[in-house]
């Protein structure tokens, strides 16, 4: 080995000892000052706790005034900081924000533990008595800081919306326009508006469908097996089947394909499609309209009701699930598009012609939903809406307030399911009211339940198969259709308000995230 390369090992040889005494002196300042100021830190919190409460005890008023007057500028600061964005990552940063005495004091002793000449037992004590000092101010600071982050989350939440605070807004994810319907939705919560819209379901709502439905099918389906030879036992699960499948019982196609192939319409040995449709289609659909005519009356209560909605000048729309074509049939039979009492009614377009039928077959149809579709009437809006929409799915909701360009806090719902009616309402931000007497009687219940082909019924809209029904919340059980006029003018509900603070409230501190984030676990 030349004389350069035994200088160069010298001073390799001479940094690798320095390093290694540099690791020992920060090993031995750091870690063994930190355990011994924790173990300091805990024992001077275990006496302030316990002198605290002492004094708590002596002046609970006077102690907490001095522990808020030492401590709300970290209240101030953990608000301030789940205000910006009230994330996940907030959490870290209110942990950050306590800790930072700790870091402070962490790096004062790497810095003395770096200096060679420093005493090292000076300098770990030193470094214990700064951790007990600041791990003591951590564990006082935490508490305020978390609980002014809860303040701080529960104004951005209602502010900016769930989980989205100022930084959202700056960034463009929160619009002004968003802000502003969470102020207002903040103010209608401590001082509920008027009612200046009523949305009303149609069917087991203003009229007893079921009734009249119940009581068409028993003779419709009793003159069909008669003249087809088949058991009532077997139409009524396949009919049923068909109209569950399309979610509609006046599916105009519903006899079309269950007896087409089975009569051979239209095929050697069977009947014509002309003969078919005037011998069994049209009059199985002319004997339930004609129990429509006859049995479809609206509840008592009704016409009081929207006449008095009328004179208040509170507009009335119609939120119907039916098919739209019959939905209008409805309404006009029991005559309540006149005189501006229903102004408008929204039904869904579900009717969707069955796939290969040829234009033959689909023609009574067709023709009997056109017909129905332009039926004289004297509503302003007939809208026919999407599938998709069907309730508790907002949109069809939400379009009705757009058109009256009313708040939800504005508007009131009333339908007989809790599931649909209630949820629409519910998902929408409105209040709703269960048209409990809208429940059909046993025996037409007992008709309709023929119809259903259990177990291949499909769950309701918004449901997982299997899924549990979940009832959102309504503001009465109604026993008539009158109840509406007793929620026009609502009040502040303090039980409601404040289960909403509380939950806004409400933050969960996620800090062992970190450890998952940083690879500290799995």
């Amino acid at each position: 080995m030349n004389e350069i390369e035994l200088r160069s090992r010298q001073a390799e040889l001479l940094d690798q000892t320095k390093s290694s005494t540099l690791l020992s002196r920060e090993v031995n300042v750091l870690a063994g000052g930190f355990v011994d100021g924790l173990s300091k830190a805990g024992s001077t919190t275990a006496s302030d706790v316990s002198n605290g409460f002492a004094k708590f005890k002596e002046a609970p008023l006077a102690t907490s005034a001095d522990y808020l007057k030492n401590h709300w500028q970290d209240a101030a600061v953990g608000a301030a900081i789940t205000f910006l964005n009230p994330k996940k990552w907030a959490n870290y940063a209110l942990l950050a924000y306590s800790m930072r005495g700790v870091g402070y004091a962490t790096y004062e002793g790497a810095v003395a533990a770096a200096d060679p000449k420093a005493n090292m037992n000076t300098a770990r004590e030193n470094f214990a008595k700064a951790i007990s000092h600041e791990g003591t101010a951590f564990i006082s600071t935490l508490p305020m800081a978390l609980a002014g982050g809860m303040v701080g989350r529960g104004a951005a939440n209602n502010v900016f919306g769930k989980d989205l605070g100022a930084i959202d807004l700056a960034t463009g994810k929160v619009s002004l326009g968003q802000v502003k319907d969470n102020l207002l939705s903040i103010k209608d919560t401590i001082s509920p508006p008027p009612v200046k819209l009523v949305i009303t379901d149609m069917d087991n709502t203003l009229a007893p469908f079921s009734h009249y439905f119940a009581q068409g099918t028993k003779k419709a389906m009793a003159e069909l097996s008669q003249k087809t030879k088949i058991p009532e036992a077997e139409l009524y699960p396949a009919v049923g089947k068909v109209m569950d499948l399309n979610r509609a019982h006046d599916y105009p196609w519903s006899l079309e394909v269950v007896l087409g192939e089975r009569l051979n319409v239209g095929k050697p040995g069977g009947m014509t499609v002309p003969e078919f449709h005037k011998n069994i289609v049209e009059p199985f659909w002319n004997t339930i309209d004609k129990s429509l005519i006859e049995n479809h009356k609206a509840y008592p209560g009704v016409l009081e009701t929207l006449q008095e909605l009328k004179s208040r000048n509170i507009p009335v729309a119609v939120l119907s699930d039916a098919p739209a074509f019959i939905g209008l049939r409805r309404l006009t039979n029991l005559g309540l598009d006149k005189n501006g009492l229903v102004e408008r009614m929204y039904a869904l377009d579900n009717w969707v012609p069955p796939p290969g039928m040829n234009a033959d077959m689909l023609a009574a149809g067709r023709n009997r939903v056109d017909s129905m579709l332009n039926i004289s009437n004297g509503l302003k809006e007939v809208r026919l809406i999407p599938q998709a929409w069907e309730k508790p799915h907002v949109d069809g909701y939400n379009a009705l307030l757009k058109e009256y360009k009313v708040r939800p806090a504005e508007t009131l719902m009333i339908g007989d399911s809790r599931v649909k009616d209630a949820g629409v309402a519910h998902n929408a931000g409105s209040r709703a009211i269960w048209a409990e007497y809208g429940n059909p009687n046993a025996i037409d219940e007992g008709i309709l339940l023929r119809l259903r082909p259990l177990p291949e019924n499909r769950p309701a809209p918004g449901t997982a198969p299997g899924a549990k029904k979940v009832y959102p919340p309504y503001v009465e059980a109604a026993t008539s259709y009158t109840s509406v006029l007793k929620h026009l003018e609502p009040k502040a509900n303090l039980g409601t308000m404040a289960s909403k603070t509380l939950s806004a409230l409400t933050v969960k501190p996620e800090f062992g995230n970190a450890a998952i984030t940083y690879g500290l676990t799995k």
